[in-house]
């Protein structure tokens, strides 16, 4: 069931409760749902839970304000011949416009020249919701709040904003006809990254396709762009580029060369954006090279074998002689030295080099992958003198 408020009536009475069956035309201001009698009663149709709360504005207004102390039928005459007397009242201002960040204070403001004893009403026109009549709060919502300057700037304000405060809000003055104008409250909401959406680290076998997805939300909708860490060029098919726009990320006949970390960042207008770093895996098969095929030593000086390595993961890798591991004899030392992500270098040392050292050596590297391996030569070189 619903009731109206009159905002105003031909005796120039407070606003009273009167049963929405009254009899009258409908206006559709696309500002409420309003409704006129033939003797120009103002009405917004309100809850009926909301009954006591426009009473009790009534009440207050009449009890604490002196604009409307009576005593009796010479006051209201009064009230009458000072109205006709005096210029009715006029918007001295348009409402301005507002935009916050969720979760702020704003504050909009209506500004009255003339007011005399009408009346100001704020509505939230989105919901057909009355929010304040004169200086009492009717809304439930404790968030609202109103103020006013002498009777001529009536503040409507707003606590701890939601996106559902968002639209069009309303200052009406109980005039016959009514007279309102109408504000707009943007309510803006700073980037974030939907995790649950959003692509995490990923593993691809090299040569294969990958995808990686961004969702952002926010309002204004939040634009989104991929930047590697390393601050290098992304690779996308035959052109290089340091930034990638929108969502989506694709990567065509992935490489070794498009490893590394990859920084998705979503920005609006309203700050901090916001960014999450997501890892790229390549698979690699393993690959070995060697920096000297054939080594000369003599016999008491110190020999370094290396072997460089890319792939990924790096997997099982380390030098033998004969089928037998070096690394943990006396004389022989072994280091696995990481040069990247998928780069790697296997140094045997030989110390106090012997005859018997000399010989084929093989570097070996194995991942799931694949297996690899390669050989180096050692052999002995006689002093010169000179």
């Amino acid at each position: 069931m619903y009731v109206c408020v009159f905002l105003c009536d031909s005796d120039d009475k407070f606003p009273t409760i009167a049963d929405s069956s009254v009899t009258g035309r409908k206006h559709d201001l696309a500002t409420g749902v309003l409704c006129q009698k033939a003797s120009n009663l103002y009405e917004l149709r309100l809850s009926a839970n909301d009954r006591s709360r426009v009473k009790e504005a009534e009440n207050s207004v009449i009890q604490n304000d002196d604009e409307f102390r009576t005593d009796g039928r010479s006051n209201k005459l009064a009230n009458i011949i000072s109205r006709s007397l005096t210029s009715e009242p006029e918007f001295a201002e348009e409402i301005k416009n507002v935009s916050v960040s969720v979760g702020r204070r704003v504050t909009l403001s209506c500004v009255v020249n003339n007011l005399g004893n009408y009346r100001v009403a704020w509505l939230y026109v989105e919901k057909y919701t009355l929010l304040t009549l004169a200086k009492a709060v009717i809304t439930h919502s404790n968030r609202f709040k109103v103020t006013h300057n002498g009777h001529r700037t009536w503040n409507l304000i707003v606590s701890d904003v939601q996106v559902k405060d968002k639209g069009a809000y309303m200052c009406q003055i109980n005039t016959s006809p009514m007279k309102f104008q109408v504000g707009y409250l943007d309510v803006v909401v700073p980037p974030s990254i939907r995790e649950d959406l959003t692509s995490s680290d990923v593993e691809v076998k090299e040569g294969s396709d990958v995808s990686l997805y961004c969702a952002a939300s926010g309002t204004p909708e939040p634009t989104v762009q991929w930047r590697r860490e390393d601050s290098q060029d992304i690779m996308i098919n035959d052109y290089r580029t340091n930034v990638v726009k929108g969502p989506w990320l694709n990567i065509t006949k992935v490489s070794r060369l498009h490893m590394g970390a990859y920084i998705c960042i979503a920005q609006n207008s309203v700050q901090p954006s916001m960014s999450k770093r997501i890892k790229l895996d390549v698979l690699i098969a393993p690959m070995i090279w060697l920096t000297d095929q054939i080594l000369g030593k003599s016999v008491g000086s110190n020999a370094r074998l290396r072997c460089n390595l890319e792939g990924h993961p790096r997997g099982d890798a380390h030098w033998t002689r004969n089928g037998d591991l070096l690394r943990n004899r006396s004389r022989f030392s072994e280091e696995i030295q990481q040069l990247g992500p998928y780069k790697h270098a296997i140094v045997l040392e030989i110390k106090n080099v012997r005859p018997e050292d000399f010989g084929e050596y093989h570097c070996f590297a194995k991942n799931p992958f694949g297996e690899t391996e390669a050989t180096l030569k050692v052999y002995g070189k006689s002093f010169e003198v000179h």
